[in-house]
């Protein structure tokens, strides 16, 4: 007689809860080589966007700082053992997270105007502005389920 063994639901999310983290690191460590790594280095095709990136530090510094917060909080938000022992703590995380999306999202429309990602810079911000925004408000009615739905 043969039998199966079925992983138990709690591995499963573990197992996807690692997986996902390892992508988010994959994508971060992609966005840093393809980005980042060009800007300190003089790489001479690249030379016309280390100095578009220079002048535009007024604006990318903000954006570069809320993305930063909003990535970081984003995930923690989600945890249920954070979330029901310290309701507080998600609470003002909540509020860092929204100050951060705001910024983050009005910096990148702004660093996109004139240039030719600027549409989908701007759908890509209003969409998070608006479930956001639809977030918070769920939150402050106390309408949880909703609240999690959006976010």
């Amino acid at each position: 007689m043969a039998t199966t063994t079925l992983l138990a639901p709690s591995s499963r999310r573990a197992r996807f809860k690692t997986v996902l983290w390892i992508l988010l690191g994959l994508t971060t460590l992609f966005v840093f080589i393809t980005s980042e790594v060009l800007l300190v280095t003089d790489y001479a095709m690249y030379h016309a966007y280390r100095l578009q990136v220079i002048a535009d530090r007024h604006l990318l510094i903000p954006h570069t700082l809320a993305g930063i917060f909003a990535l970081l909080i984003g995930p923690i938000q989600f945890s249920s053992r954070i979330r029901q022992r310290y309701l507080k703590f998600h609470r003002v995380l909540g509020r860092i997270y929204v100050i951060s999306v705001f910024i983050g999202a009005a910096t990148g429309v702004a660093l996109a105007t004139g240039r030719p990602g600027l549409p989908g810079t701007s759908m890509q911000a209003v969409a998070w502005v608006v479930c956001t925004t639809a977030a918070l408000i769920t939150a402050r009615n106390r309408q949880i389920i909703q609240h999690r739905q959006w976010m």
